[in-house]
């Protein structure tokens, strides 16, 4: 019973939410809630077909290489795409953001991409994504574990190794010349190794936990 009240709970309170991409966007979504009025264009960048709506559902432009059309989302629409040539003229969205999308392109095309976000954005863009030493051990770490998990590759980190993380200061330099910039850091890097392969283990009662732990979201973010 009590077993059927929390999954209750977190199925009502938190629908189709997973947890460390939760913490990815919950600081853009807290930052757009106190700036966002009707009517405003948002468009994300590297979004596939739920991106920022799950934890934000409000209607989103979506651009991206390509789209899972089996899943419904009502708030987003899809226009494929890439981040170094956005179809859109300047100043299109009062909001843009990319959600861990940098580091899934070559290292040759981040410079560009970011200059094209910047290029359609009219008031504010939010950047998220992992950077440093640490985070590539982390990602290491990660990419081997579930390896020895599974058995096989997991793309979206093998992505990470593969390509190597964005370069800050590049990043920096190029997002200052636009305007403003304000960084942030997000989740502690241990507690995001111990979330991730708890949710990638492939363990029942693992992945169990991982999805009560949404309950903690308020505390983790």
């Amino acid at each position: 019973m009590i077993k059927h009240y929390f999954k209750n709970l977190i199925d009502d309170k938190y629908p189709n939410w997973d947890l460390t991409i939760a913490l990815r966007y919950i600081p853009i979504v807290d930052d757009l809630k106190k700036h966002y009025k009707k009517g405003d264009g948002i468009l994300e960048v590297g979004s596939e077909i739920t991106g920022i709506t799950t934890y934000f559902p409000v209607p989103v432009t979506g651009v991206d290489v390509n789209f899972d059309y089996s899943k419904q989302n009502r708030f987003l629409t899809p226009i494929k795409g890439t981040a170094t040539k956005l179809p859109f003229d300047d100043n299109s969205f009062e909001y843009v953001l990319s959600v861990d999308m940098l580091e899934h392109i070559k290292p040759s095309d981040r410079a560009k991409a970011v200059s094209e976000m910047l290029r359609v954005t009219k008031k504010k863009l939010y950047l998220s994504f992992p950077l440093g030493k640490d985070s590539e051990k982390v990602d290491q770490n990660l990419h081997k574990y579930f390896l020895k998990k599974r058995g096989e590759d997991y793309q979206y980190l093998k992505e990470h190794t593969d390509l190597g993380l964005p370069d800050e200061k590049e990043v920096k330099k190029i997002l200052t010349a636009g305007g403003k910039l304000k960084t942030k850091g997000n989740t502690n890097l241990s507690l995001w190794e111990f979330l991730l392969k708890m949710g990638l283990s492939g363990e029942q009662f693992k992945s169990s936990l991982y999805r009560r732990l949404l309950l903690l979201t308020p505390v983790l973010k």
